[in-house]
C-alpha cells in the first residue's frame, strides 16, 4: 500500500469522485497493488471511501455518513429498496462482473445481490 496524490489516479476515478463527492474533502488516496490489479481507495475526511479499480470505475462504495449518492444507484436497486426497504438508506454499493450488492445500516438482510 502507497499513498499517491489524487491526480494519479486515473481520470475517470477523478471525475466520479469530482462529481459524487464534489462537497467532501478528499484525505488521502491509498494504491494497494497485488499480482493481478491495482486499486485506490479514496478515503475522505468524514470517513466515507470509494474503491476504483485501475481502470477507474469504481468497485466498492462505503459510507459512514450519509448514503451512497442517489444518482450511483442504478434506478432498478433505488425502486426495490424504496419498494422493500423504505425506512433504510443504501450506505455500502459493491460491483464487480456478477452483478451489484447493497447494504444499509439496520436491515434486517444486510446485503441484498442484484
Amino acid at each position: 500500500t502507497e499513498k499517491v496524490v489524487f491526480g494519479k489516479m486515473p481520470k475517470s476515478a477523478q471525475e466520479f469522485v469530482q462529481t459524487y463527492f464534489a462537497k467532501e474533502n478528499v484525505q488521502d488516496v491509498e494504491l494497494n497493488r497485488d499480482d493481478k490489479s491495482e486499486k485506490y481507495t479514496v478515503s475522505f475526511a468524514n470517513g466515507n471511501q470509494v474503491v476504483f479499480d485501475n481502470s477507474g470505475d469504481w468497485t466498492e462504495i462505503n459510507m459512514k455518513v450519509g448514503p451512497v449518492p442517489a444518482n450511483v444507484v442504478p434506478a432498478n436497486i433505488k425502486a426495490h429498496v424504496s419498494n422493500n426497504y423504505s425506512k433504510y438508506q443504501i450506505v455500502q454499493m459493491m460491483q464487480n462482473d456478477k452483478g451489484y450488492q447493497v447494504g444499509n445500516r439496520s436491515c434486517e438482510t444486510g446485503i441484498i445481490r442484484f
